[in-house]
């Protein structure tokens, strides 16, 4: 069983930003790589993206494919395996150490519940890749900042037990229909609650608007397809709902911070 302690990753090592109790490291895995699918744990919870390429995760039992745009979270101490597929494969991971956390009063059971319901913290890794590249006098200021405002939106967002169990059917219906045009009453009508009660409690749970959140999420999806699928960028925008290619370009570039045929040729190597 390998540890893999601050910074270490069994790939080869791109980029490495590391200060004030978070490290970001950018690994590219080639096939000649023997160990790159070794079994191993993580000193520092981590979260995992993987830019190109792919892999099949394995871990407590199970497995699954992770493909080109997804987003893990992995607890310091939990034992899995990444066999690579697809190379040369390519990640980014985001290693907060637990004095980050307990200054934020964050636990990594909350990390874990929130990571997959916003989108946003996939959209600052992104932002951080692209700072990566650029690699300027103002980069690292800039990535420190990212991490801090991913830290702040695994904090803002939890739909625990505390929550409506409206407020966690909602979410589930709205990704969905992701790639559908939704209505208030309609939303009203399968969850047997208000208008009134939707507007007004829903920027408290997603920490937005429901037209930013849906944004989001057709995005979110984009990223995946981007990357893991051959389809046109024209394709992409019609199969992600937006009426135009020119709205997709706009929206990805606000969320992402980088234009979509500039993510999809995206290699920080």
């Amino acid at each position: 069983m390998l540890i893999l302690q601050k910074g270490s990753f069994l790939g080869n090592i791109k980029h490495l930003h590391s200060d004030k109790g978070a490290t970001v490291s950018v690994t590219n895995y080639y096939c000649t790589d023997i160990d790159a699918s070794s079994k191993h744990y993580h000193e520092h919870p981590n979260l995992y993206f993987i830019l190109n390429g792919s892999s099949v995760e394995k871990k407590r039992g199970c497995e699954k494919e992770l493909l080109a745009g997804s987003l893990q979270f992995y607890y310091a101490g939990e034992q899995h395996q990444n066999i690579r597929k697809g190379f040369p494969s390519e990640s980014i991971n985001l290693e907060i150490e637990y004095s980050l956390l307990s200054e934020n009063s964050l636990t990594e059971d909350k990390i874990n519940d929130t990571v997959k319901l916003f989108p946003s913290v996939k959209f600052a890794i992104i932002k951080i890749l692209k700072e990566l590249k650029t690699n300027d006098a103002l980069s690292s200021i800039t990535i420190n900042m990212l991490i801090l405002q991913i830290i702040s939106q695994l904090k803002g967002g939890k739909f625990g037990n505390a929550s409506p169990i409206w407020i966690k059917q909602l979410h589930s219906l709205l990704n969905d229909c992701w790639n559908e045009t939704v209505s208030l009453n309609s939303l009203s009508g399968t969850l047997g609650i208000s208008p009134i009660t939707i507007s007004r409690y829903f920027p408290s749970y997603f920490k937005c608007t429901m037209g930013e959140y849906m944004r989001e999420l057709k995005i979110d999806r984009a990223v995946e397809l981007i990357k893991s699928t051959k389809l046109s960028l024209t394709e992409i925008a019609y199969t992600c709902g937006f009426a135009d290619q020119s709205h997709f370009i706009r929206t990805f570039k606000q969320q992402t911070g980088v234009l979509p045929g500039k993510y999809q040729r995206l290699n920080v190597s």
